[in-house]
Protein backbone atom coordinates (compact mmCIF):
# COMPACT_ATOMS: atom_id res chain seq x y z
CA UNK A 1 0.00 0.00 0.00
CA UNK A 2 2.88 2.39 0.48
CA UNK A 3 4.16 1.79 -2.31
CA UNK A 4 0.29 2.65 -4.28
CA UNK A 5 0.30 6.23 -2.25
CA UNK A 6 4.07 6.72 -3.38
CA UNK A 7 3.33 6.75 -6.40
CA UNK A 8 0.22 8.22 -6.27
CA UNK A 9 1.88 10.80 -4.55
CA UNK A 10 4.82 11.46 -7.54
CA UNK A 11 1.85 12.70 -9.74
CA UNK A 12 2.23 17.08 -10.08
CA UNK A 13 -0.25 19.29 -8.55
CA UNK A 14 -0.95 22.14 -9.74
CA UNK A 15 1.73 24.73 -10.37
CA UNK A 16 4.24 22.11 -10.55
CA UNK A 17 6.04 21.23 -13.02
CA UNK A 18 6.19 17.44 -14.81
CA UNK A 19 5.38 16.21 -18.11
CA UNK A 20 1.80 14.04 -18.34
CA UNK A 21 3.74 10.77 -19.47
CA UNK A 22 5.61 11.13 -16.48
CA UNK A 23 2.35 11.74 -14.59
CA UNK A 24 1.14 8.29 -16.42
CA UNK A 25 3.72 6.03 -15.52
CA UNK A 26 3.35 7.00 -12.00
CA UNK A 27 -0.72 6.11 -12.54
CA UNK A 28 0.57 2.50 -13.66
CA UNK A 29 2.44 1.50 -11.18
CA UNK A 30 0.31 2.45 -8.66
CA UNK A 31 -2.46 0.97 -10.09
CA UNK A 32 -0.41 -2.18 -10.95
CA UNK A 33 -0.09 -2.90 -7.74
CA UNK A 34 -3.54 -2.96 -6.62
CA UNK A 35 -3.90 -6.89 -6.59
CA UNK A 36 -6.44 -6.77 -3.62
CA UNK A 37 -9.34 -4.85 -1.90
CA UNK A 38 -7.35 -1.92 0.57
CA UNK A 39 -7.09 -2.77 4.20
CA UNK A 40 -8.76 -6.45 4.42
CA UNK A 41 -7.09 -6.99 8.13
CA UNK A 42 -9.10 -4.36 9.73
CA UNK A 43 -11.96 -4.71 7.53
CA UNK A 44 -14.64 -3.46 10.60
CA UNK A 45 -12.65 -0.95 11.50
CA UNK A 46 -13.36 2.56 11.53
CA UNK A 47 -10.47 3.86 10.40
CA UNK A 48 -9.78 1.48 7.89
CA UNK A 49 -12.99 1.66 6.00
CA UNK A 50 -12.12 5.70 5.60
CA UNK A 51 -8.86 4.86 4.37
CA UNK A 52 -9.46 2.36 2.20
CA UNK A 53 -12.16 4.86 0.31
CA UNK A 54 -9.84 7.35 0.32
CA UNK A 55 -7.34 4.46 -1.11
CA UNK A 56 -10.37 3.39 -3.85
CA UNK A 57 -11.11 6.74 -4.99
CA UNK A 58 -7.16 7.17 -5.39
CA UNK A 59 -7.43 4.21 -7.79
CA UNK A 60 -10.35 4.83 -9.49
CA UNK A 61 -9.18 8.36 -10.45
CA UNK A 62 -6.07 7.19 -11.66
CA UNK A 63 -7.57 4.40 -14.07
CA UNK A 64 -9.81 7.51 -15.19
CA UNK A 65 -7.17 9.25 -16.19
CA UNK A 66 -5.37 6.21 -17.60
CA UNK A 67 -8.23 5.27 -19.75
CA UNK A 68 -9.11 8.88 -20.61
CA UNK A 69 -4.92 9.19 -22.00
CA UNK A 70 -6.14 5.69 -23.81
CA UNK A 71 -8.92 7.73 -25.67
CA UNK A 72 -7.21 10.21 -26.84
CA UNK A 73 -4.38 8.08 -28.57
CA UNK A 74 -6.74 6.14 -30.20
CA UNK A 75 -5.53 3.00 -27.93
CA UNK A 76 -9.08 1.48 -27.72
CA UNK A 77 -7.82 -1.95 -25.83
CA UNK A 78 -5.56 0.07 -23.11
CA UNK A 79 -9.36 1.88 -22.81
CA UNK A 80 -10.97 -1.50 -22.46
CA UNK A 81 -8.41 -2.73 -19.98
CA UNK A 82 -8.54 0.73 -17.17
CA UNK A 83 -12.37 0.80 -17.57
CA UNK A 84 -12.84 -2.54 -16.78
CA UNK A 85 -10.63 -2.28 -13.58
CA UNK A 86 -12.64 0.15 -12.69
CA UNK A 87 -15.32 -1.53 -12.81
CA UNK A 88 -14.16 -4.75 -10.72
CA UNK A 89 -14.07 -1.91 -8.32
CA UNK A 90 -16.90 -0.16 -8.90
CA UNK A 91 -19.83 -2.18 -10.51
CA UNK A 92 -22.10 1.34 -10.49
CA UNK A 93 -19.43 3.57 -12.11
CA UNK A 94 -20.81 5.08 -15.01
CA UNK A 95 -18.06 6.84 -16.09
CA UNK A 96 -16.13 3.75 -16.63
CA UNK A 97 -19.21 1.86 -19.15
CA UNK A 98 -19.89 5.33 -21.12
CA UNK A 99 -15.55 4.69 -21.51
CA UNK A 100 -15.84 0.78 -22.39
CA UNK A 101 -18.83 1.61 -24.71
CA UNK A 102 -17.26 4.25 -26.73
CA UNK A 103 -13.79 1.84 -27.19
CA UNK A 104 -16.66 -0.72 -28.41
CA UNK A 105 -17.59 1.54 -31.09
CA UNK A 106 -14.41 2.47 -32.30
CA UNK A 107 -13.47 -1.32 -32.18
CA UNK A 108 -16.65 -1.76 -34.49
CA UNK A 109 -18.04 -4.28 -31.61
CA UNK A 110 -21.93 -2.44 -31.64
CA UNK A 111 -23.58 -4.92 -30.12
CA UNK A 112 -21.10 -5.37 -27.16
CA UNK A 113 -21.58 -1.38 -26.36
CA UNK A 114 -25.30 -2.37 -26.84
CA UNK A 115 -25.28 -4.78 -24.26
CA UNK A 116 -23.19 -2.78 -22.21
CA UNK A 117 -25.47 -0.05 -21.58
CA UNK A 118 -28.30 -2.82 -20.78
CA UNK A 119 -25.85 -4.63 -18.01
CA UNK A 120 -25.01 -0.90 -16.41
CA UNK A 121 -28.98 0.02 -16.58
CA UNK A 122 -29.44 -3.44 -15.08
CA UNK A 123 -26.84 -3.04 -12.36
CA UNK A 124 -27.81 0.85 -11.43
CA UNK A 125 -30.89 -0.50 -10.88
CA UNK A 126 -30.19 -3.66 -8.37
CA UNK A 127 -27.59 -2.49 -6.46
CA UNK A 128 -29.21 1.23 -6.32
CA UNK A 129 -32.64 1.80 -6.98
CA UNK A 130 -31.81 4.21 -10.11
CA UNK A 131 -31.61 4.67 -13.77
CA UNK A 132 -28.41 5.44 -15.57
CA UNK A 133 -27.51 9.39 -15.80
CA UNK A 134 -28.25 11.30 -18.77
CA UNK A 135 -25.15 11.29 -20.67
CA UNK A 136 -24.98 7.48 -20.33
CA UNK A 137 -28.70 7.27 -22.29
CA UNK A 138 -27.51 9.86 -24.89
CA UNK A 139 -24.28 8.22 -25.59
CA UNK A 140 -26.43 4.93 -26.13
CA UNK A 141 -29.00 6.34 -27.83
CA UNK A 142 -26.00 7.93 -30.43
CA UNK A 143 -25.17 3.61 -30.71
CA UNK A 144 -28.42 2.60 -31.25
CA UNK A 145 -29.67 5.67 -33.43
CA UNK A 146 -26.22 5.72 -35.61
CA UNK A 147 -25.38 8.87 -34.89
CA UNK A 148 -21.99 10.88 -33.98
CA UNK A 149 -21.06 9.91 -30.74
CA UNK A 150 -21.61 12.94 -28.16
CA UNK A 151 -18.05 14.22 -27.16
CA UNK A 152 -16.30 12.74 -24.22
CA UNK A 153 -17.25 15.40 -20.89
CA UNK A 154 -14.63 15.03 -18.11
CA UNK A 155 -14.73 13.41 -15.11
CA UNK A 156 -18.01 11.89 -16.34
CA UNK A 157 -16.52 10.73 -20.10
Amino acid sequence: MAQFVANRCHVPHAGQSASATTALRHYEAACALHTEPFLTEDLYADWSLIQREQLTQMYLTMCRALSLHALDRGNFEEVLTWSTMMLQENRCDEAAYRLLMRAYMATGRRAEALRLYQRCAQTLETELGIHPAPETTILFNAIVNYTPLPGVDEPGA
